[in-house]
């Protein structure tokens, strides 16, 4: 099919008068469809693998630090200061909490003053 020059001479002497340049221009573009397709199929796997392979090394990475201070803080001592270590990272994400419900409530109350302004 590649070998075919697409002169036109076979229309030409074709005695049932079939288009074959035409048939074969379709089959040739089908084929380079279908390379063309295998290939972004190609680019599109070797990226997710690419991708898939990094994520896995940040997970490892992260699991690594996380033994290494799970591990860490077993070693460094007793009961107590473990749980006043504990005591003071669930105050400091309440404090972040706390902080973040004042200012939601705030632009609420901003939004609700508004309202009545526009209401009179």
């Amino acid at each position: 099919l590649f070998d075919c020059i697409e002169c036109g001479s076979c229309d030409v002497v074709c005695p049932s008068h079939i288009p074959l340049t035409s048939y074969f221009r379709y089959a040739k573009s089908e084929i380079w469809a279908a390379r063309r397709e295998r290939q972004r199929a190609e680019i599109s796997r070797r990226r997710f693998e690419a991708h898939k392979e990094r994520a896995d090394a940040v997970e490892a990475e992260r699991q690594a630090r996380l033994a290494k201070k799970t591990k860490a803080l077993e070693a460094s001592g007793d009961a107590a200061s473990r749980k006043s270590l504990i005591d003071d990272i669930v105050a400091k994400a309440k404090a972040r909490t706390d902080g973040e419900a004042t200012t939601d409530q705030d632009a609420q109350k901003g939004d609700n003053l508004e309202a009545e302004k526009d209401s009179r």
